[in-house]
């Protein structure tokens, strides 16, 4: 009798995750390509109900930043940056990031 075939599980990249498609969306979690369900209203409820004070959304593909903070339970945008633009949160004085540095990959 053989000894069972235990298939590796592949390693998906950056690379990989890249080519998934646009209207789908995915994380890339250590090697694991997860499909995500989008946002929800009762997501950002969440997030202020448990303290959330500044929720950051990061675009690789189109080079954005999008930081929301909340206001009447809900999380609005209240700075929308491009890949030009110094990031600046008021939760961390001092903290610069130069975004062209973070999108050049």
């Amino acid at each position: 009798m053989s000894p069972p075939v235990i298939e590796k599980k592949k390693k998906y990249t950056y690379k990989d995750y890249l080519c998934t498609p646009d209207d789908e969306r995915y994380e890339l979690i250590e090697g694991e390509l997860i499909m995500t369900p989008s946002p929800v209203p009762y997501h950002q409820k969440y997030n202020t109900r448990f303290g959330v004070k500044e929720y950051w959304i990061v675009d690789p593909i189109e080079k954005t930043v999008k930081i929301y903070t909340p206001e009447n339970e809900n999380l609005v945008l209240t700075k929308s940056l491009s890949n030009d633009d110094l990031l600046e949160s008021f939760l961390f004085p001092g903290l610069k990031i130069k975004l062209a540095a973070v999108f050049a990959y």
